[in-house]
């Protein structure tokens, strides 16, 4: 951290002279007294000490800004990189809308997540730019292959005639129950996913919002300025 400290500007004069009377204001009154009448040499011994305190608060502060990503100095961001393995980037161009700074702490959000659905979830969001909803399937089993952990919150059939059910089938909050899939995830036959709900198996659901239109029926003679407005009370 000496070696990004060492790059940056020195402190103002006049912050030093703040820490020169801040010392000199620590001294018992009576001494200040004296010191002024017999001509202020103690005043400026403080002052020359005040260049050394100044430096080494300065350097604290500096060092203190390299910790974070969201303070620390532009020279420093390399550093935090390699601590999270951040890839190495070309340098962004002029009025690019992502920086450096801003890749480096998204990537430290991925290291700090907890949990293998977590980041890859975050992941996905980040690059498809749309809500995402990661599946851990073992969670969706009735029970497990060595039966000695009961579930009793998972239903043993799924009651299809609820309407909530069918709707959510398939997607990312569907909650019916399972049994453990053993082919491969890739192994898919047409219309279903063989091996979905493997024990190790995650899914990524991608919530694309879509506005639902409802057409006209043929021959209908509502314009759409009628239909627009209130529409009349009809008796």
């Amino acid at each position: 951290m000496t070696a990004v400290g060492s790059q940056i500007a020195p402190q103002a004069p006049a912050f030093v002279e703040d820490v020169a009377e801040a010392l000199y204001a620590l001294l018992p009154a009576h001494i200040r007294a004296t010191d002024e009448a017999a001509g202020g040499a103690v005043r400026g011994l403080v002052g020359v000490a005040a260049l050394g305190f100044a430096e080494v608060d300065a350097e604290l502060d500096r060092f203190q800004d390299a910790l974070f990503v969201e303070t620390a100095p532009a020279v420093a961001l390399d550093a935090i990189a390699a601590l999270v393995g951040t890839p190495t980037l070309q340098p962004m161009p002029e009025g690019a809308t992502a920086s450096l700074r801003s890749f480096i702490a998204n990537m430290l959000r991925y290291r700090r997540g907890k949990g293998t659905a977590r980041v890859t979830e975050a992941v996905a969001a980040d690059v498809s730019g749309q809500g995402t909803v990661a599946v851990e399937y073992y969670q969706r089993l009735v029970k497990l292959a060595h039966l000695i952990d009961p579930r009793p919150e998972r239903l043993g059939l799924a009651p299809l005639i609820d309407g909530e059910i069918l709707a959510r089938m398939g997607s990312a909050f569907d909650r019916a129950p399972r049994l453990a899939a053993v082919a491969g995830v890739t192994a898919a036959r047409p219309g279903y996913p063989a091996g979905r709900h493997a024990l190790t198996a995650v899914g990524l659901h991608l919530n694309r919002l879509q506005t639902p239109s409802f057409p006209a029926s043929p021959g209908d003679t509502v314009t759409a300025a009628a239909l627009a407005g209130v529409p009349p009370m009809r008796q």
